[in-house]
């Protein structure tokens, strides 16, 4: 971690000259960052600070957290190691960002207040680290039995016996969610971030967009909100789909589609829900060279 550098929201940094430390603001008006309102008039788009306006030249956002109900910026803490490392459990003490390398056994903790590193915390629970084993993942819930990948498909056996099947796949061995008497995955044809309802399969909701360039992929769930990441947050209701709020896109999508993944476009690689704020954690290099 860079020592020190926590971005101010009061104020929006010019990139630093030497990578280690933010030059004076390139504004001083005490002005908070921005949010302006989507172009359906119901959404609210959280507009600034992108993730590059977020740390000095030479450095990348490691974690930030946003307000939970319209997605106001609070802070920003920033690494010069471009590994991937996710947000993994949240509590009022701490957020806990796995792994902590050159540890890959060990966790980070920062303070949920400010971002800043603490010298120390209790350990997380152990069931905060998820499925890190590559088999499918199981999830228990309600009496139903939820078992899916990120190769596919999503197979749900109820506790009366009967199943379901549906082609939905799940990002990574431990992005997905599950809840809300809905399971949530990504389809492929066409691909479409899609709520089955948990006891029939039956489609609650989709919505159509490029899950490599979109926010799409599930991670959690919490208290009526379905919060799905990768090039930005978006947050929707789980009851309907709703787009709620968003993070802005990190950078400009070219006209051909393809977003570069280069180290001046971080993705979001986890995310935590507290009691009003949402923790994002950031990687320029995914887990295992996807």
């Amino acid at each position: 971690m860079i020592a020190g550098i926590v971005y101010d929201p009061r104020k929006r940094r010019a990139p630093a000259t030497d990578g280690t430390s933010p030059t004076e603001p390139a504004t001083t008006d005490g002005t908070p960052a921005t949010n302006s309102i989507s172009p359906n008039g119901q959404a609210v788009l959280v507009t600034e600070p992108t993730p590059q306006e977020m740390c000095p030249e030479g450095s990348w956002p490691r974690a930030a957290a946003y307000e939970i109900d319209a997605g106001a910026f609070q802070w920003a803490t920033c690494t010069i190691n471009r590994a991937w490392q996710s947000v993994i459990h949240t509590t009022d003490e701490a957020i806990y960002l796995w792994p902590a390398l050159p540890d890959p056994n060990a966790t980070l903790a920062l303070d949920p207040r400010t971002g800043e590193e603490l010298a120390s915390a209790p350990p997380p629970p152990r069931e905060a680290f998820g499925n890190r084993s590559g088999a499918p993942i199981v999830v228990e819930v309600d009496g139903a039995r939820v078992t899916g990948s990120q190769e596919g498909p999503i197979r749900v056996r109820l506790e009366d016996g009967t199943s379901w099947t549906q082609p939905g796949r799940w990002a990574y061995d431990d992005t997905y969610a599950v809840g809300d008497d809905a399971v949530f995955a990504i389809e492929r044809e066409p691909t479409r971030l899609v709520a089955y309802e948990l006891e029939t399969g039956d489609v609650r909701w989709a919505h159509e967009g490029d899950a490599t360039i979109e926010g799409l992929w599930p991670r959690t769930m919490a208290d009526g909100r379905l919060y799905t990441l990768w090039f930005n947050l978006q947050v929707r209701s789980t009851t309907d789909g709703t787009l709620i709020w968003a993070t802005n896109y990190p950078v400009d999508i070219p006209p051909d589609g393809y977003l570069d993944p280069s180290p001046d476009a971080p993705r979001m690689s986890g995310v935590a829900v507290g009691d009003d704020v949402v923790y994002v954690s950031f990687a320029t290099q995914a887990a295992g060279g996807d």
